[in-house]
Protein backbone atom coordinates (compact mmCIF):
# COMPACT_ATOMS: atom_id res chain seq x y z
CA UNK A 1 0.00 0.00 0.00
CA UNK A 2 1.05 3.48 -1.17
CA UNK A 3 1.60 5.99 1.48
CA UNK A 4 -0.02 9.33 0.42
CA UNK A 5 2.00 12.99 0.66
CA UNK A 6 0.60 16.48 0.63
CA UNK A 7 2.87 18.78 -0.84
CA UNK A 8 2.64 22.60 -2.02
CA UNK A 9 4.87 24.64 -4.31
CA UNK A 10 5.50 28.10 -4.93
CA UNK A 11 6.09 29.45 -8.48
CA UNK A 12 7.48 32.77 -8.53
CA UNK A 13 8.71 34.44 -11.68
CA UNK A 14 10.98 37.48 -11.89
CA UNK A 15 10.57 40.40 -14.33
CA UNK A 16 12.49 38.48 -17.26
CA UNK A 17 10.17 35.82 -17.01
CA UNK A 18 12.23 33.02 -15.59
CA UNK A 19 10.66 31.04 -12.38
CA UNK A 20 12.96 30.43 -9.03
CA UNK A 21 14.27 26.99 -8.87
CA UNK A 22 15.79 24.88 -6.82
CA UNK A 23 18.50 21.71 -6.73
CA UNK A 24 17.34 19.36 -4.28
CA UNK A 25 20.15 18.87 -1.83
CA UNK A 26 22.83 15.57 -2.56
CA UNK A 27 22.26 12.91 -0.76
CA UNK A 28 18.67 13.33 0.12
CA UNK A 29 15.71 11.58 -1.38
CA UNK A 30 16.25 12.58 -5.43
CA UNK A 31 18.85 14.69 -4.61
CA UNK A 32 20.46 16.72 -7.27
CA UNK A 33 17.25 17.11 -9.07
CA UNK A 34 15.32 20.58 -10.08
CA UNK A 35 12.26 21.28 -8.55
CA UNK A 36 9.64 24.15 -7.27
CA UNK A 37 10.08 25.76 -3.90
CA UNK A 38 7.98 24.22 -1.02
CA UNK A 39 7.33 20.98 0.59
CA UNK A 40 4.94 18.82 2.74
CA UNK A 41 1.61 20.10 4.36
CA UNK A 42 1.64 19.87 8.18
CA UNK A 43 -1.45 18.41 10.31
CA UNK A 44 -3.47 21.27 10.96
CA UNK A 45 -2.47 23.85 8.47
CA UNK A 46 -4.12 24.20 5.24
CA UNK A 47 -1.94 24.37 2.03
CA UNK A 48 -2.18 27.68 1.62
CA UNK A 49 -0.50 28.40 5.09
CA UNK A 50 1.83 25.51 4.16
CA UNK A 51 2.92 27.35 0.90
CA UNK A 52 3.57 30.17 2.55
CA UNK A 53 5.37 28.56 5.83
CA UNK A 54 7.47 26.62 3.33
CA UNK A 55 8.57 29.30 1.39
CA UNK A 56 9.71 31.21 4.48
CA UNK A 57 11.65 27.95 5.40
CA UNK A 58 13.01 27.30 2.41
CA UNK A 59 14.07 30.62 0.84
CA UNK A 60 13.18 33.67 3.43
CA UNK A 61 10.59 35.08 1.68
CA UNK A 62 7.26 36.59 3.18
CA UNK A 63 4.56 35.68 0.77
CA UNK A 64 1.81 37.56 0.87
CA UNK A 65 -0.52 36.72 -1.58
CA UNK A 66 -0.93 33.48 -3.66
CA UNK A 67 -3.80 32.04 -6.04
CA UNK A 68 -3.62 28.02 -6.41
CA UNK A 69 -3.39 26.84 -9.59
CA UNK A 70 -4.60 23.18 -9.05
CA UNK A 71 -3.52 19.76 -8.71
CA UNK A 72 -0.24 17.49 -9.79
CA UNK A 73 -0.15 13.85 -8.54
CA UNK A 74 2.68 11.58 -9.72
CA UNK A 75 3.28 7.92 -8.36
CA UNK A 76 6.55 6.98 -7.25
CA UNK A 77 7.65 3.68 -5.78
CA UNK A 78 6.95 3.70 -2.00
CA UNK A 79 4.38 6.95 -2.42
CA UNK A 80 1.80 9.07 -4.12
CA UNK A 81 2.63 12.76 -4.20
CA UNK A 82 -0.35 14.67 -4.22
CA UNK A 83 0.95 18.48 -4.92
CA UNK A 84 -0.86 21.42 -4.68
CA UNK A 85 0.48 24.04 -7.21
CA UNK A 86 0.43 28.10 -6.29
CA UNK A 87 1.35 30.99 -8.30
CA UNK A 88 2.97 33.44 -5.82
CA UNK A 89 1.24 37.06 -6.83
CA UNK A 90 3.07 38.88 -4.14
CA UNK A 91 6.41 38.62 -2.08
CA UNK A 92 8.95 40.56 0.28
CA UNK A 93 12.59 39.83 0.53
CA UNK A 94 14.82 38.36 -2.07
CA UNK A 95 14.95 34.72 -2.13
CA UNK A 96 18.28 32.72 -0.71
CA UNK A 97 19.12 29.11 0.04
CA UNK A 98 18.05 28.93 3.12
CA UNK A 99 19.45 24.98 3.70
CA UNK A 100 23.02 23.93 3.40
CA UNK A 101 23.39 22.38 0.25
CA UNK A 102 20.75 23.69 -1.75
CA UNK A 103 20.86 25.98 -4.63
CA UNK A 104 18.41 28.42 -6.39
CA UNK A 105 18.61 29.54 -9.82
CA UNK A 106 16.07 31.57 -12.27
CA UNK A 107 15.44 29.33 -15.06
CA UNK A 108 13.14 29.99 -18.11
CA UNK A 109 10.58 27.33 -18.57
CA UNK A 110 12.29 25.91 -21.68
CA UNK A 111 15.80 25.55 -19.43
CA UNK A 112 14.09 23.59 -16.84
CA UNK A 113 12.63 20.95 -19.63
CA UNK A 114 16.22 20.53 -20.79
CA UNK A 115 17.47 20.12 -16.88
CA UNK A 116 17.06 16.85 -14.15
CA UNK A 117 13.97 18.13 -12.45
CA UNK A 118 11.62 16.20 -10.92
CA UNK A 119 8.57 14.14 -13.12
CA UNK A 120 6.15 16.69 -11.18
CA UNK A 121 8.54 19.87 -12.11
CA UNK A 122 8.23 18.80 -15.68
CA UNK A 123 4.37 18.46 -15.34
CA UNK A 124 3.75 21.41 -13.69
CA UNK A 125 6.23 23.24 -16.78
CA UNK A 126 4.37 21.63 -19.63
CA UNK A 127 0.91 22.13 -17.87
CA UNK A 128 1.33 26.23 -16.46
CA UNK A 129 4.25 27.69 -17.65
CA UNK A 130 4.55 28.49 -21.69
CA UNK A 131 7.96 27.25 -23.30
CA UNK A 132 7.67 29.59 -25.61
CA UNK A 133 6.89 32.53 -24.45
CA UNK A 134 7.97 31.97 -20.77
CA UNK A 135 4.87 33.12 -18.83
CA UNK A 136 2.01 31.68 -16.42
CA UNK A 137 -0.89 30.64 -18.68
CA UNK A 138 -4.16 31.53 -17.66
CA UNK A 139 -6.67 28.87 -16.54
CA UNK A 140 -10.05 28.30 -17.73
Amino acid sequence: MQRKVDVVVGLIMNDQSKVLSQLRKKGTHLGGYWEFPGGKVESGETKQQAVIRELAEEIGVDVRAVKRLGLIEHEYKDRLVRLSVYKVNDYYGRPWAREDGTELEWLTPRELLTLKCLPTCQKITQKWLAPTKCEVLHLA
